[in-house]
């Protein structure tokens, strides 16, 4: 059996953008959709979670610079 990988910040970093894009494409999709008690709540789930993810993004980005 082959060892746990340890992941790179730089490829960290690469799978935090991937997931940066996949819900700023959530939210944009969701500006032509009529808003509704149930899609408020949606978006604000996914608005945390880019403000989490962008969190760890700008850290993973001076982790790659040193």
């Amino acid at each position: 059996m082959a060892p746990p990988r340890n992941p790179t910040p730089g490829g960290s970093r690469s799978a935090v953008k991937g997931h940066l894009t996949r819900i700023l494409k959530t939210i944009k999709d969701a500006e032509s959709e009529v808003m509704t008690a149930k899609l408020d709540v949606e978006l604000a789930g996914e608005e945390t979670k880019l403000d989490e993810k962008m969190e760890h993004f700008k850290k993973l980005s001076v982790e790659c610079q040193k």
